[in-house]
């Protein structure tokens, strides 16, 4: 799971229980109907939450959206607005800047929208919770800093702050310090100890310590035994400490846990298929496996996904079959053209099919061979 992802899932930013988009823009039933409500009273901030709640929702255009549920905001007042009005327009602020990435946008708007909650005397949880989304706003714009001051003042005002805790380990993780992010998730074990010992597990993980991350992954899967993501963090420790078989059952669990149509399961597929294909030989059964994952994986991210075309690269080589490997060695080097170890590998696939085209023998030479 991306940080961005884990973040947003820590901090609740969808809501539970929000409807659909038709829903929201009911009064007229029609852009049109919005259209001409917005128009006929122009400061009246439920029709212009309406009518962006319609350009967002229904629509897709996060070219209108974000003026219009913006201007809502400004409009609509400090007491009472409906809590779920407020919170959905500041969700599809957000959303349409992660769309556009106008992270300068998503930084303003989730700034105004804390001070406002301050300002109005909100209870302190849902002050809190506005600061912790400047906090992620502005670590998505690079200011990774200003947004571990945001949390800790946070933390300052109540160090209980579960979800602050869990954010700022995450800023700290990304700025190497892995220690101190460690102590933070340490800290919050007693409010959600199998979530948490899977993230310790990741930022052990990140420091190669093997060991202790399988130790903490084990854990928590004793806690809960349903988590996809930590039967793949497990997997991938286990292969660090060259226990294959083990990592390939933990692969398989965790990819029994996921619907087809899952957005995390291209990634279980990928590991998986890499993990056969570089555990087998040429003419290996396992190989004819290897393919229908990573084909699966890259159908499943729309071939945007430059590691899996990699991994399906890798299994045709390992198959000795170079010409059905070069398409898509050369959709990775597209998909990632600053990857000089992609550049690298297309060049030498190249050569070898040009070496076949002129009568030479197949070789199978595994992609980590060839790197220096």
């Amino acid at each position: 799971m991306g940080w961005g992802r884990c973040v947003i899932a820590w901090l609740g930013l969808l809501g539970a229980g929000w409807s659909g988009g038709a829903a929201w823009a009911e009064p007229g039933g029609s852009a049109a109907a919005l259209e001409e409500a917005a128009r006929a009273a122009p400061e009246d901030y439920r029709a212009l939450f309406a009518l962006g709640a319609w350009r967002f929702e229904v629509e897709l255009r996060c070219d209108e959206a974000p003026d219009l549920l913006e201007r809502a905001l400004a409009r609509a007042p400090e007491r009472p607005t409906p809590p779920d009005l407020r919170a959905r327009a500041l969700h599809g602020l957000m959303t349409c800047a992660e769309r556009e990435r106008a992270w300068g946008r998503l930084a303003r708007w989730t700034e105004a929208d804390a001070r406002r909650a301050e300002a109005a005397g909100e209870r302190p949880e849902v002050v809190a919770s506005a600061w912790r989304r400047h906090a992620f706003a502005l670590a998505r714009v690079g200011r990774e800093g200003e947004a571990e001051a945001v949390v800790g003042e946070v933390l300052r005002r109540d160090a209980g702050d579960v979800d602050a805790r869990l954010l700022r380990a995450s800023l700290r993780a990304r700025r190497g310090a892995y220690e101190e992010a460690l102590r933070d998730l340490r800290g919050t074990l007693d409010a959600q100890p199998p979530f948490i010992y899977l993230r310790i597990g990741q930022v052990l993980a990140r420091m190669e310590r093997w060991p202790q991350a399988r130790e903490a992954l084990e854990t928590s899967l004793r806690q809960d035994g349903e988590s996809p993501e930590t039967w793949e963090l497990l997997a991938r420790c286990c292969a660090a400490l060259g226990e294959a078989d083990r990592a390939e059952e933990a692969y398989r669990r965790g990819l029994r846990l996921l619907e087809p149509g899952d957005a995390r399961r291209p990634s279980v597929l990928n590991n998986l298929a890499w993990h056969l294909a570089t555990r087998a030989r040429l003419g290996d059964a396992r190989l004819g496996e290897a393919q229908r994952l990573a084909e699966e994986a890259v159908q499943g991210s729309g071939g945007l996904e430059a590691a899996y075309t990699d991994t399906l690269a890798e299994v045709y080589v390992r198959q000795g079959r170079p010409g059905l490997a070069l398409p898509w060695a050369e959709a990775t080097a597209r998909l990632a053209p600053w990857d000089r170890g992609f550049a690298a590998r297309l060049a030498r696939l190249r050569a070898q099919v040009r070496g076949l085209e002129g009568g030479g023998r197949v070789r199978v030479v595994p992609w980590e061979a060839e790197l220096p």
